[in-house]
């Protein structure tokens, strides 16, 4: 909804997401009053959803950049967040990686550095954190919270730091990596926060890990 967030930042629209009942005989649909947000990252807007061969409900969205990357010839500003599975579990919506995603990111790699990105599993208790390239993920009081400050344009008109509820599920980050969006997806999707980044570096920082590049 556009203007959901008020607090004179840039972008005051955000996807959210909650449970509706739909009749089918008269096509109205009544959405409840709880919602949550489509991706606590705020970066991501327009979702749209499909069914795949499977029947599994899968979703994408658009990533707001400030700031066009490339050269003169190919040059673009926005992109794709990859392919989320939606799910309801213990009346709770989980955005999980698609299992292809999962799939094509199986190759073990002992650096970050890769033509497609890369995905880092780690599991993140109270009071540690991870740094990933610049991008700092923590996390305190169960709150899961990121700053971008060293990884995006100089504005102060745009939101550097995002958090997200309460996690309860577990400590568990599986993080994909691109030369400007990371998606972080908590627990198996209990959260997702997703952010644009500019000049990330190959530096990976703090606590255990594993990390998946593509074949």
């Amino acid at each position: 909804p556009i203007g959901i967030l008020d607090d004179n930042m840039t972008y005051d629209s955000a996807a959210i997401c909650c449970f509706a009942d739909f009749d089918e005989k008269s096509c109205k649909m009544t959405m409840s009053d709880e919602y949550s947000m489509f991706d606590y990252g705020i970066d991501l807007y327009a979702p749209q959803s499909n069914t795949d061969e499977n029947g599994r409900r899968v979703v994408i969205a658009w990533a707001r950049m400030p700031e066009a990357v490339g050269d003169n010839e190919n040059k673009r500003i926005g992109m794709m967040c990859i392919p989320r599975v939606v799910d309801i579990r213990n009346n709770h919506i989980y955005f999980s990686p698609h299992p292809n995603i999962r799939k094509a990111f199986s190759k073990k790699s002992g650096k970050p550095s890769h033509k497609s990105g890369y995905m880092l599993k780690t599991a993140i208790n109270n009071g540690e954190s991870i740094n990933v390239g610049g991008y700092i993920i923590r996390r305190e009081d169960d709150i899961i919270i990121t700053d971008r400050t060293a990884v995006f344009i100089n504005d102060k008109n745009y939101r550097l730091i995002a958090k997200t509820p309460v996690v309860k599920e577990g400590n568990r980050l599986e993080i994909y990596v691109d030369s400007n969006l990371i998606e972080i997806y908590i627990n198996d999707g209990e959260y997702v926060l997703s952010s644009v980044v500019y000049g990330l570096s190959d530096i990976i920082d703090g606590g255990e890990y594993e990390i998946f590049v593509t074949e």
